[in-house]
């Protein structure tokens, strides 16, 4: 029958009581503890560094405002559309652009003539004045004509210019290729110069910008890895780089900003989640076991192991702690391949006999 873990605890503390102070073994046959009560010693890689934490945000914005003012008469793109740089989002009916345009059209065509006659008045002048038929004050009055002329032309095209960039203005563009993230302007709406009318975002890379204690400057580094898990994502880890380390802290919280980039292809981040992890300063290689398997209680770090079925205190020695996985690099007491005992089984009586069950029901000893 199978003992449950309280029980046994308060069994084999009784026992440890008894006078004579040596721990005695119960009698009574092995106590069947849950497989969640027991762990092997493995090798791997752990982790440590600063933690961080902060809001997603894309690593590219663009937020389209109005450059004239009038009324909305055509909107080229809703909530969430991919669009491509260039494409129409919106279109204002400003009123007078386009007459404006087409007035400076014609003022250009009409100085380009007189310019034109003008140039070849001078050039007449000109033949005249080498036959000796026309006079010097002739010619000289001949070419500022044509001089003048010739400004109008630049004025007049500059004027053109003008009107086609404020009617090209008109016309709201999508500056850069990626996602509609916010719409807010309607067909029929009025808008002044300067008002807010798309915001776009790259969603293909995302950006945690987060906060670390300046006291952690020294673990951190361009280009050092991050690992964190994000809000609506539970349990999923997701990978970064930092990209950068901001050269001032807050002269008040002494922290640091930081910025992770977060590759983004399929899209599925978001931008305003929460998210927070910790930037992987440091890492070791060797055996490791669970926080809840180490008894910090003594003068030395130990372990409960299961050698023979049963019970055994080990003292070891502890390196490089992964906070993260709550996990901790033993250089010196286990090998690998052991059973260590975690969470409140590790307290039990040196010398306890114990099993334990996998859920398949196959015992381990």
């Amino acid at each position: 029958m199978r003992i449950a873990i309280s029980a046994a605890l308060v069994f084999a503390a009784g026992l440890a009581c008894r006078k004579g102070g040596a721990p005695a073994v119960p009698d009574a046959g092995p106590l069947v503890l849950g497989a969640e009560s027991v762990e092997r010693v493995t090798a791997g890689t752990l982790w440590s560094g600063p933690r961080i934490a902060g809001g997603l945000q894309p690593r590219e914005q663009a937020r389209v405002r109005a450059q004239v003012g009038g009324d909305v008469s055509r909107v080229g793109a809703e909530l969430g559309d991919r669009v491509k740089r260039g494409q129409v989002l919106a279109v204002i009916a400003a009123g007078g652009l386009a007459e404006s345009r087409a007035a400076a059209a014609g003022a250009l065509s009409a100085a380009r003539r007189e310019a034109e006659v003008a140039d070849l008045a001078y050039q007449r002048i000109r033949q005249l004045r080498a036959a000796g038929a026309a006079t010097q004050a002739e010619l000289e009055a001949a070419k500022g004509h044509a001089a003048s002329a010739g400004a109008q032309v630049s004025a007049a095209r500059a004027r053109l210019a003008q009107a086609q960039t404020q009617l090209g203005d008109a016309t709201a563009r999508a500056p850069i290729d990626g996602v509609v993230s916010e719409r807010a302007v309607n067909v029929g709406d009025v808008v002044a110069p300067g008002a807010q009318l798309f915001t776009v975002i790259d969603p293909s890379t995302m950006r945690l910008s987060a906060r670390v204690p300046s006291s952690a400057l020294g673990e951190l580094k361009v280009g050092a890895k991050a690992v964190f898990e994000i809000q609506g994502y539970p349990g999923r880890r997701f990978e970064g780089a930092l990209e950068q380390i901001s050269p001032a802290a807050d002269p008040v919280t002494r922290e640091l900003n930081v910025l992770v980039s977060i590759p983004n292809p399929d899209a599925r981040l978001i931008a305003g989640l929460f998210a927070e992890g910790r930037v992987r300063a440091r890492s070791a290689e060797g055996l490791s076991v669970p926080f809840s398997a180490v008894d910090l209680d003594a003068a030395e770090p130990s372990v409960a192991r299961v050698r023979g079925g049963r019970v055994e205190r080990v003292e070891v020695e502890l390196g490089l702690e992964d906070e993260v996985d709550e996990r901790v690099v033993v250089t010196r007491g286990l090998d690998e391949g052991d059973l260590v005992l975690k969470g409140p089984a590790r307290t039990l009586a040196e010398g306890t006999p114990v099993v334990f069950e996998e859920p398949g029901g196959t015992a381990l000893r």
